[in-house]
């Protein structure tokens, strides 16, 4: 079941749990792009680790707010106010989507992702592809 908490805390007594997910997607972006690089890993990180790095760019490091691109009046909205949310057992962010009935435009649906889910994959990402030192 997915609840939210428009307390970026969710009621964990942590005022900073939302500045976990900042810090978590711009660190482990910048870790993942070095990682591929000194390994010449083959597997491509993207399909696990797409929806954490779309928040990375357009919330963590480069507010779409600030920086819009091609971003539409509500992903620019929606990158300044973010909040946790408990989904299935975990927090969460970047799960919900607005949208604006006039003109049709809505927040993105592809930029919620789970800290404690991605940093398990992050660590079987790095196990599968570390070079065997036995070869």
């Amino acid at each position: 079941m997915m609840m939210m908490s428009f307390d970026s805390a969710y009621g964990s007594g942590d005022a900073t749990l939302l500045n976990y997910f900042f810090w978590y997607s711009c660190s482990a972006d910048a870790f993942l792009d070095l990682f591929v690089k000194a390994f010449t890993v083959v597997e491509d990180p993207s399909p696990t680790f797409g929806r954490m790095r779309k928040f990375r760019d357009k919330v963590a490091a480069h507010l779409s707010h600030v920086q819009p691109r091609r971003d539409n009046q509500e992903t620019q909205a929606a990158s300044l106010r973010q909040f946790v949310t408990w989904d299935f057992g975990r927090y969460s962010a970047g799960r919900e989507v607005t949208a604006d009935l006039q003109t049709g435009e809505r927040s993105p649906t592809d930029w919620g992702w789970q800290l404690t889910k991605i940093h398990e994959e992050l660590d079987a990402f790095i196990r599968r592809n570390l070079p065997n030192p036995s070869t």
